[in-house]
């Protein structure tokens, strides 16, 4: 049984300092024996993954963003070259802003006169959890020269108010 890196077995006889796990010698040998092997398999898939024709694998591309808070608002920002208003979604779902949407490819390249492709194309989604409530009521969004915005007004702050006790 592999537990947190650690195998459990009944006859441990050796205490780990830091950790306080108990470990035997071949164990920890055998351990990292199964890295060194995982690792080195790891290296031929990443060697082989980058020749594999995906494009018929749905995958989701990843978008980098900006958060910041400017007044009474925060603001998401997100680089969304080649991507239409119609193709994107932006929606609030309890403390996340979900940005999806898809960037289509207006021209099909034949593999064979292909040099670099480095661009994505298909399907996107990002998942920003939001660091503070925000008022559902004042939310907009816009895309501009390939840039989304998205501009959320901030929660009013609840006032913590001290209620007088009176005695009999």
């Amino acid at each position: 049984m592999n537990f947190f890196g650690f195998k459990k077995n009944k006859n441990d006889d050796k205490k780990d300092e830091e950790t306080g796990a108990f470990l035997k010698e071949e164990l920890v040998q055998n351990d990292k024996n199964e890295n060194n092997n995982l690792t080195e398999q790891n290296k031929q898939e990443d060697k082989d993954d980058w020749l594999e024709d995906n494009t018929n694998k749905e995958q989701l591309g990843e978008l980098a963003v900006d958060v910041y808070s400017k007044n009474d608002e925060l603001i998401v920002r997100s680089t969304l070259a080649g991507v239409r208003p119609e193709d994107l979604e932006v929606v609030v779902e309890g403390d996340d802003l979900i940005i999806r949407g898809q960037r289509k490819k207006e021209e099909v390249i034949d593999q064979e006169n292909c040099y670099y492709q480095e661009c994505y194309w298909g399907s996107f989604e990002r998942v920003v959890r939001l660091p503070l409530k925000i008022d559902q009521d004042n939310m907009r969004a816009k895309l501009k020269n390939g840039v989304l915005t998205v501009v959320l007004g901030k929660a009013k702050e609840e006032k913590k108010v001290a209620v007088r006790v009176e005695g009999e």
